[in-house]
């Protein structure tokens, strides 16, 4: 232990020193706080799933086949098309200011279908009595789309709502596909089906909404339309009336919300 004056006087003015560089960084450790949540950015993959449901309009058949020596007047009572499905989406984001562009694929399952009937008038002035033709069943089993996106990015909490880190409506536009089956049960009993491919766009606009850094939140309106096919059924069995039946334009409108995960 130093006991001479001058040691007695280093050790008074170290102690001195130090009271102040303590109090400095305690006040520094008060007013910085906690480090802040680093800024949000849509750039990145992501991954998800998603379920909605939809419905469409049913189209007449054309070159409906019917027995060409039958004066057959053909009325069509149809009902809209509806169903509810369940997919996954992958897609990429890049945001550019306040700007974001993206692409996405999914994959959807589920039925979007109806049941419809043709009824004939055995009469051309339509006097006769009307008999049933045919049932037909029109299900969209599967489809997807790859679609562009244009987004736009607001950052923090939703309004009146809280929460989350960041939101986004967006505007998109792609290619779509469906599997669809058509299914006949003729007058005669014949009960025929065929499995098309359909091929279209997709059209419509959605929200995002990031919950965390990692997860975020998705609800989205589609258009889908595509083209009118032909279909190897039989739609009566009686000679020379051929088979197949051409199926109208498919116009439908989809409802859906997912979540994904950002890597």
């Amino acid at each position: 232990m130093c006991t001479s004056p001058l040691g007695k006087l280093l050790a008074t003015g170290a102690a001195l020193v130090a009271i102040p560089l303590g109090a400095q960084a305690a006040d520094l450790r008060m007013r910085t706080g906690p480090m802040p949540s680093p800024a949000f950015s849509w750039t990145g993959l992501y991954a998800g799933g998603n379920s909605g449901c939809g419905w469409h309009s049913t189209p007449d058949p054309r070159n409906f086949g019917t027995d060409p020596t039958e004066t057959d007047i053909i009325g069509f009572n149809k009902e809209t098309a509806t169903g509810c499905f369940t997919g996954f989406q992958l897609g990429y984001n890049y945001q550019t200011g306040v700007w974001v562009w993206g692409v996405e694929a999914d994959v959807q399952f589920g039925k979007i279908s109806s049941f419809n009937q043709s009824v004939a008038v055995n009469d051309l002035v339509g006097a006769g009595t009307p008999e049933l033709e045919s049932s037909w069943e029109s299900k969209i089993t599967s489809f997807g789309t790859v679609r562009g996106k244009l987004g736009y990015a607001i950052d923090g909490p939703l309004p009146w709502v809280g929460g989350g880190v960041s939101w986004m409506p967006y505007f998109t536009v792609g290619y779509a596909w469906a599997r669809n089956k058509l299914s006949f049960h003729s007058e005669d009993g014949l009960v025929s089906s065929d499995t098309q491919t359909l091929g279209g766009y997709a059209i419509g606009g959605g929200f995002a909404y990031a919950l965390t850094q990692k997860v975020t939140w998705t609800a989205e309106y589609l258009h889908l339309g595509f083209d009118s096919k032909t279909y190897n059924v039989f739609v009566d069995q009686d000679t020379g009336v051929p088979a197949g039946a051409s199926y109208g334009r498919l116009n439908v409108n989809l409802y859906r919300t997912g979540l994904n995960w950002r890597f």
